[in-house]
């Protein structure tokens, strides 16, 4: 991708969209599929405007043939997506909702602009949100409102506003304890 950003959505049950990624420029969308041979896994759906390079599979594997520096970036590209989806299953399985929340809002600000120490602005909306979390609209409204009691978040109309990044950031896990509440 050379501009823009796109999310990466899957299907699950009962057609339930689940958010699995969001990518930018330099990053790299179909690269999996390419270099398997096989039907895309996700839908890349844009947010912005976006500005494209587009390989064929067959070119792309060839490329990587001739520059083995390159594959080898890809490898470690890959290999970093792994560990990212195998801490996504970890969180969901060991999280709460509020936590899982408050780590995809935090991931959502550093992808958005970088690391954040004071307050700021995401437009999304709860089912955004939602899809991002693998949690129901409901679920994450009631996560929002402990957000909002605690003054963690402010929402208005499709916008989330992070008020205390340290605050969401510790309940999220990232700030070396749990952050149970």
């Amino acid at each position: 991708m050379l501009a823009g950003r796109v999310k990466l959505v899957a299907r699950g049950v009962g057609e339930r969209t689940v958010v699995l990624a969001i990518r930018g420029p330099g990053e790299l969308v179909g690269e999996m599929a390419a270099l398997g041979g096989t039907r895309r896994s996700a839908t890349a759906i844009a947010d912005e405007d976006v500005e494209l390079g587009l390989l064929s599979g067959e070119d792309f594997r060839g490329y990587l043939r001739d520059h083995p520096d390159a594959a080898l970036v890809l490898l470690r590209t890959l290999v970093g997506r792994m560990t990212e989806a195998t801490r996504g299953l970890v969180e969901l399985a060991t999280q709460d909702s509020v936590g899982r929340v408050a780590r995809r809002l935090i991931e959502l600000g550093a992808n958005h602009g970088g690391a954040r120490t004071g307050p700021y602005e995401l437009e999304l909306t709860q089912d955004e949100l939602a899809s991002w979390t693998g949690a129901t609209r409901e679920t994450v409204s009631r996560a929002l409102r402990l957000m909002r009691q605690l003054g963690w978040v402010s929402t208005g109309h499709r916008t989330i506003t992070v008020l205390d990044p340290a605050a969401v950031r510790e309940r999220g896990g990232e700030g070396g304890s749990s952050g149970q509440t």
